[in-house]
């Protein structure tokens, strides 16, 4: 079975009922990907086998412009509307056909942003099937930038990404698989011809220019400057918008610049800006003709060079990487395909995952757990404050762990964003932080927590003896708590937190400071809030001694 290129929309169902004829390999399943765009409606169909690998059957592109005339109007229009609906139709024969048994739908700005993109959806929903979950642009930003990184050797630095689309554009930086920052821009090709450019077929005139650039200014500036703070030393585009504008640039080179790099992927913002003077100051005859000029994008070309000037000239000065390669069709097919399937397979994975973690019975059994510990640790607390004739037990929170850090955690851990993957691997789906008001009673509460018949000790980590490289300081207890319903037992994992007030302090200070935030501009910070935790466990032992010659008087 071989893959169709992106190809203006077939008769889905005749291209693929060859295909639809094959059987099924044992553990094999087929997975369908749409991807609503507000001027492109992609479809990807995939077959993933038992050992996990990943055969596309086919790609189908179909031009639909749904996003004509939404943004000035702040609804999609009903001719877009039909047409979309139309090939969504197909789309759903060429997904039968093939007997898919899951399809993945998202939408993206056209749809979000539309008065009636609920209204649409719906109808979508009722005519073909389909039911498209409407992503935000950050994650949008997201799931882009995974799908190219997949495609390119690993850094260990910070690098950013762009995508031009329809209707937004998308921002992230990321080092070594870690999203540092993911911005969307409410600027795009189909959005600045709704705004601008309905009555500017040929040239453009200076002050439509300049209307257009502090449009964009004033939509990127403070993004850019969330990730410039990310220190990034790239800056790589991808989508059709970045390939045919690159296009242009390497065809305008010189013969000795063409001869030296003719395979290039890298093109260099002066040359943008040229092709950003040559496209505006053309006619549309006269852009039509353009060496390298994409026909099939010749009447978003002012748009698309005018939004990629900017975005550059205010995230970069120097160069800009195009992915796919211009003159590889097969590079072209291979990163499109990655850059689909790995968004839309750790989207699917996600989707399910939070539909089996948000089950009423899953989120019943981890309650439940939570509710046992909780249960007894104010058994504990009134234990102890019996014994000691004060308060043990300053604080007691609890929380189910929500699906996207959830996804995050396995994914840095290397594992499948599955639910049994992260039933088996994590322990803090569930957890419960103890707050004490001295740091001698954290070891008398776990030890407490130990002795009891009816959980289960499965774990414990002692960071205030051994604090981490942080500076954090906490004990950590996994208890297992069985869960009976029926006639079965489940054993619920739940971790269980235990600091001294000045302790949490920290943690709470250093998390809003420091978690996740890049790791060469916070350094300095870092190594001071290391310091501090020194300084707080000092305070620990200080209000310690204080309390214990009270007691002695």
């Amino acid at each position: 079975m071989k893959p169709s290129s992106y190809l203006e929309l077939p008769d889905a169902a005749d291209a693929s009922e060859q295909d639809s004829q094959v059987p099924l390999p044992e553990g094999a399943r087929r997975v369908a990907v749409i991807d609503l765009g507000s001027n492109s409606l992609r479809l990807l169909v995939s077959q993933v086998g038992g050992d996990g690998r990943i055969q596309v059957l086919n790609c189908v592109k179909s031009m639909v412009r749904l996003g004509e005339g939404a943004f000035e109007n702040q609804a999609l229009q009903p001719q877009a509307i039909e047409r979309t609906i139309s090939v969504l139709k197909t789309f759903a024969r060429t997904c039968r056909s093939y007997g898919v048994s899951k399809v993945v739908a998202v939408a993206t700005a056209s749809v979000r942003e539309a008065e009636n993109g609920k209204e649409f959806t719906e109808r979508v929903k009722a005519e073909t099937g389909i039911d498209f979950s409407v992503i935000s642009g950050p994650e949008e930003a997201r799931l882009i930038t995974m799908g190219v990184e997949a495609s390119l050797p690993r850094a260990d630095y910070p690098r950013a990404y762009m995508d031009i689309g329809g209707g937004s554009t998308e921002f992230s930086v990321s080092r070594e698989g870690e999203l540092l920052a993911a911005e969307s821009l409410r600027v795009g090709c189909v959005r600045l011809a709704d705004l601008f450019f309905r009555d500017f077929p040929d040239a453009v005139p200076k002050a439509k220019f300049r209307e257009v650039q502090d449009y964009v200014r004033d939509k990127s500036v403070m993004p850019f400057k969330r990730l410039l703070a990310k220190k990034p030393r790239e800056l790589i585009a991808s989508s059709g918008t970045a390939g045919a504008i690159a296009s242009l640039a390497l065809s305008m080179r010189t013969a000795e610049q063409t001869s030296v790099s003719s395979d290039t992927t890298v093109i260099t913002i002066d040359e943008v800006r040229a092709v950003v003077d040559k496209i505006c100051s053309s006619t549309a005859a006269e852009r039509a003709a353009l060496p390298g000029m994409n026909q099939k994008r010749k009447r978003k070309m002012i748009m698309m060079t005018m939004t990629m000037d900017m975005d550059m000239r205010m995230i970069t000065n120097q160069e800009i990487w195009i992915l796919p390669k211009k003159d590889s069709k097969n590079q072209k097919k291979r990163i499109g395909i990655k850059e689909t399937l790995a968004g839309a397979d750790t989207l699917l994975m996600e989707k399910q995952l939070k539909e089996q973690i948000e089950a009423p019975m899953v989120r019943l059994s981890y309650a439940y757990a939570m509710d046992v510990v909780q249960a007894k640790l104010k058994m504990i607390n009134a234990d102890l404050t019996e014994q000691f004739g004060r308060q043990v037990i300053r604080t007691m929170t609890g929380r189910i762990k929500q699906t996207d850090s959830i996804a995050k955690k396995l994914m840095r851990k290397g594992r499948e964003v599955t639910f049994q993957a992260a039933v088996d691997t994590l322990n803090d789906i569930a957890g419960i932080r103890v707050v004490c008001f001295f740091c001698d009673d954290i070891y008398r509460v776990a030890d407490y927590v130990k002795k009891q018949k009816d959980i289960t000790l499965l774990k414990e980590k002692d960071y205030v003896k051994n604090p981490k490289k942080s500076g954090y300081q906490s004990i950590h207890v996994i208890a297992g708590v069985p869960v009976t319903y029926n006639d079965t037992v489940t054993e619920i994992r739940v971790e269980i937190q235990i600091r001294s007030f000045a302790m949490d302090y920290w943690a709470e200070l250093d998390t809003q400071m420091c978690y996740k935030k890049d790791a060469g501009q916070i350094a300095n910070v870092e190594r001071e809030t290391r310091g501090y935790s020194d300084v707080i466990a000092k305070v620990d032992n200080k209000m310690l001694e204080l309390r214990q010659q009270i007691e002695m008087m």
